[in-house]
């Protein structure tokens, strides 16, 4: 969060997720649970201090809409007003792996593999690196 200023921002948005989920954690009970009241609150100095560069972060995102950027950077077209601190820093880790667990298949294990084994009549060639299709 230090050096937000180097990344896009797409990303400054992705870190202010990870700079609240780290407030959030270290002060459970400070910070209120809805979403919308939970940000402004993590990013009020009273708490933005403890990480270094996360106030002039914050600042970057008008109070009152930093959660609604937070569910905009995700994708989900879900209102941030219905949901809590920890839903919307999900949504982000969901999107963007912030805790660094890989859990979709998909991602392990490569789509194309994935969308080929769907595909009826194919095999895997013995190489491992290729596909052919079966004469039916």
């Amino acid at each position: 969060i230090q050096n937000w200023r180097t990344f896009y921002p797409y990303v400054q948005c992705i870190l202010l997720a990870v700079g609240v989920g780290n407030i959030t954690k270290t002060h459970p009970h400070g910070i209120p649970k809805e979403a919308p009241a939970g940000f402004d609150e993590a990013c009020s100095s009273s708490y933005c201090n403890a990480i270094v560069g996360m106030c002039d972060l914050c600042y970057q995102f008008p109070v009152g809409l930093r959660a609604a950027a937070v569910v905009s950077c995700t994708g989900y077209d879900v209102d941030p007003d219905t949901q809590t601190v920890d839903g919307v820093i999900g949504l982000a880790d969901e999107v963007v792996n912030i805790e660094g667990n890989t859990h979709l298949y998909l991602f392990v294990n490569g789509y194309q593999r994935l969308a080929q084994s769907l595909l009826q009549g194919t095999y895997e060639e013995p190489d491992a690196q290729s596909y052919a299709i079966n004469d039916v």
